[in-house]
């Protein structure tokens, strides 16, 4: 036991003084340390902002394109059947009601079956549904005169609202051949809003005119027109 301590006793005499600046290093190092640490969080957090943006951008452009109006509009050409009791147009639309979406249905074809949207010219509801034009259904060919989304003279009609009636039905003697002009507005993938325009391809002359949205439908049509409550 003696022999160990003197032997430790000697070691301690041999061993080097520390560094005078060895405290001053030490805590160098550290600060280095940290700051290379905060380096590393700073760029983490800028990356971190960046996604987020990224992620708040797109989803804004999402919401936005769900929101966004469109518009589609239209001109067709369409042959009206000659039926036993002659040629006729006839339309149908209401506002939304308890029952039922807001809708529009124009047909050149009549009383053939009214479930089928081949038989018509133009058809679509409040809703995320596809709209059916005559040109795919047979009935009417893409083009014709341009003629006004407007009442050209005609005097005004049957109005509804969601608070008055819902719907009206109308039925018009017509000529073989009108000019059919649609446009449509739509937002969240619904139709919104919606005018059409029935003119006869040989004469121009208007045979009625429709603006329609989910809460108001408003006419005006000739005399060749008779209107029936929906």
């Amino acid at each position: 036991m003696a022999e160990d301590a003197l032997f430790l006793e000697a070691a301690e005499q041999h061993e080097p003084p520390a560094s005078e600046t060895f405290f001053e290093e030490l805590w160098r190092a550290a600060e280095q340390r940290q700051r290379a640490s905060a380096r590393r969080w700073r760029r983490t957090a800028f990356v971190l902002a960046a996604v987020a943006a990224a992620a708040v951008a797109a989803a804004g452009v999402m919401a936005s394109s769900q929101t966004e109006a469109s518009t589609i509009e239209r001109s067709m050409t369409c042959h009206v059947s000659d039926q036993m009791a002659g040629r006729h147009l006839q339309l149908t639309t209401s506002v939304t009601t308890p029952r039922n979406a807001a809708y529009l249905n124009f047909t050149t074809r009549p009383g053939i079956n009214a479930e089928a949207t081949t038989q018509y010219a133009l058809s679509f509801r409040h809703a995320r549904e596809p709209i059916v034009w005559g040109t795919s259904t047979n009935l009417c060919q893409s083009g014709g005169p341009a003629g006004a989304l407007a009442p050209s003279g005609l005097p005004a009609q049957d109005v509804v609202t969601t608070h008055f009636i819902g719907g009206f039905e109308l039925s018009c003697t017509a000529p073989a051949t009108v000019v059919v002009r649609a446009r449509i507005t739509i937002s969240g993938g619904k139709p919104v809003a919606a005018k059409l325009a029935v003119r006869s391809a040989s004469t121009a002359k208007p045979i009625l005119f429709v603006v329609w949205s989910p809460t108001r439908v408003a006419s005006w049509f000739s005399s060749r027109c008779t209107s029936y409550p929906g």
